[in-house]
């Protein structure tokens, strides 16, 4: 084999090498970091970061959105039990699952395990989605769910 086709061979192997690196050699963290970055563009993109937003006439007539990511109440119910987020929800008078919706922190970890679950479950934000892209590939992988 010529010198010229071994150096042809080394260089193409470096970069499938590189690319595979890049692809698939980021720490947990920074996967983490990454599904992170677009969970909160997408806070921005539906509320503008703001946790108190209230949409009283989403998509229809009183058909009420809450907080950053603007969950509307039946739709989180389903979301809440199926990802095993808070035992009483069905419990609560709708002010106050309402009022949870709001909660930075409870709307950002209900929102962040839906997105783990599955990351197609973008499609409850569809137009920020389309926006924004679908949510990074190992949203839903199991080296993920840290």
């Amino acid at each position: 084999m010529s010198l010229k086709k071994r150096i042809t061979i080394i260089l193409f192997l470096l970069g499938v090498l590189v690319l595979t690196k890049l692809t698939f050699g980021k720490t947990q963290t920074e996967k983490q970091d990454t599904l992170d970055v677009w969970i909160e563009k997408l806070a921005v993109c539906e509320s503008n970061s703001d946790n108190t937003a209230v949409n009283y006439d989403d998509g229809e007539i009183g058909s009420h959105s809450y907080g950053m990511y603007q969950w509307k109440v039946p739709t989180a119910g389903i979301w809440v039990k199926k990802v095993g987020l808070l035992d009483n929800w069905e419990n609560l008078e709708y002010e106050d699952k309402a009022n949870w919706l709001m909660d930075k922190e409870f709307s950002t970890e209900l929102t962040t395990r839906v997105l783990r679950e599955n990351r197609y479950n973008s499609v409850l934000w569809k137009n920020c989605t389309n926006k924004l892209g679908t949510p990074p590939l190992w949203a839903n992988t199991w080296w993920s769910q840290g």
